[in-house]
């Protein structure tokens, strides 16, 4: 099972295991971040905007890891390699170790 390490101002906060989804939510009206798995139905009172969406697909027998889509204010890192800003869609990450940032917020997520 995938699991995403979420860290703020340099510090672990949490480590978040998750089965078929993953999303990363930009609270309306602030810089604050806040995240979910497909499997909670957790909202802010003010909304949200889904700023990444992590997916995992099962098709006999293979499984598919996929990142929908990576928005151009986030600065994304595969396997140590820093990406050009820019809107990124169905990006695939089996077997990579992605990093994305934002803020003071920096998601780490090993897929392999």
């Amino acid at each position: 099972m995938p699991e995403v390490d979420i860290y703020y101002n340099g510090k672990k906060i949490e480590t978040k295991q998750f089965s078929r989804s993953f999303y990363i939510i930009k609270e309306l009206g602030s810089e604050r971040l806040y995240w979910e798995t497909g499997q909670e139905q957790r909202s802010s009172q003010e909304g949200g905007e889904i700023h990444i969406w992590i997916q995992t697909v099962s098709s006999s027998p293979r499984v598919r890891r996929r990142i929908i889509f990576v928005r151009p204010d986030w600065q994304l890192v595969v396997d140590g390699t820093i990406m050009e800003k820019r809107f990124y869609t169905e990006l695939e990450v089996e077997g990579r170790a992605i990093e994305l940032r934002y803020n003071n917020y920096c998601f780490i997520c090993l897929f392999r």
